[in-house]
C-alpha cells in the first residue's frame, strides 16, 4: 500500500497526541499532497494545515481509498488521502489514541 511514497510524516507508537513532521514550512511551493497512512492496530490521525506557522486547523482530505471517495479530517482505518494545500504555509498528520497500535504515515508530493 505505500509503495512510492518517500516522506515518512510519522511512524511509532505511543499515548497521547502526537504531532507528525510537517511538510511544506518556510515559504516553500506545494499546492497538493498525497499521503498513506497504515494503521496496524488503533489509532486517530488529524489531517492539520496552517497558513501562519503557529495555528493549526483541520484539513478536509478526499479519501482515494474508499468508494465514493469521502472528504475527511480525520481518519480510524487505513487509507490513501490527497488534499489541495495551496496557502498553507505546512501540512501535518496529528496522531491521537495510538496506545496499542503501530501507524506509519508517509507522503509524496504532487504540484
Amino acid at each position: 500500500m505505500a509503495t512510492g511514497y518517500q516522506f515518512p510524516l510519522f511512524s511509532g507508537t505511543g499515548t497521547g497526541t502526537q504531532a507528525g513532521a510537517q511538510l511544506g514550512g518556510d515559504g516553500a511551493i506545494v499546492s497538493r499532497v498525497e499521503f498513506c497512512v497504515i494503521i496496524a492496530s488503533t489509532g486517530t490521525v488529524n489531517f492539520e494545515h496552517t497558513v501562519d506557522g503557529t495555528n493549526w486547523f483541520p484539513l478536509a482530505c478526499l479519501d482515494t481509498s474508499t468508494t465514493g471517495q469521502t472528504f475527511a479530517t480525520s481518519c480510524t482505518a487505513s487509507g490513501i488521502f490527497q488534499a489541495d494545500i495551496t496557502g498553507s504555509f505546512a501540512f501535518r498528520l496529528n496522531v491521537q489514541a495510538n496506545g496499542s497500535g503501530i501507524t506509519a504515515l508517509a507522503n509524496k508530493v504532487l504540484g
